[in-house]
């Protein structure tokens, strides 16, 4: 059995697998805005589409959902300039 050219097999012990270099499938773009920005963008979403449905357990995920966003861009952008404040 021929496989593929981006295919290649490791052995560990007595496991052998295959596995798939990922440098040829991976998309190397970046992101065009930051990982705060796109988290409070997540979070003004979900705010939006909290308003427009009628209070039940689906509103509160999506205000829930809202509200970590926001919690995790808070602590992305400090942790952020705590490694630019130490040189890290």
């Amino acid at each position: 059995m021929e496989l593929p050219a981006d295919h290649r097999f490791i052995a560990s012990g007595q496991a052998v697998g295959r596995v798939t270099v990922m440098s040829s499938l991976r998309n190397r773009a970046r992101p065009s805005s930051s990982l705060e920005e796109r988290l409070l963008k997540f979070a003004e979403n979900a705010r939006a589409a909290a308003k427009l449905i009628a209070p039940s357990r689906a509103q509160d995920e999506l205000l829930s959902k809202a509200q970590k966003a926001e919690t995790l861009a808070d602590a992305a952008d400090r942790l952020s300039t705590a490694a630019l404040l130490h040189g890290r």
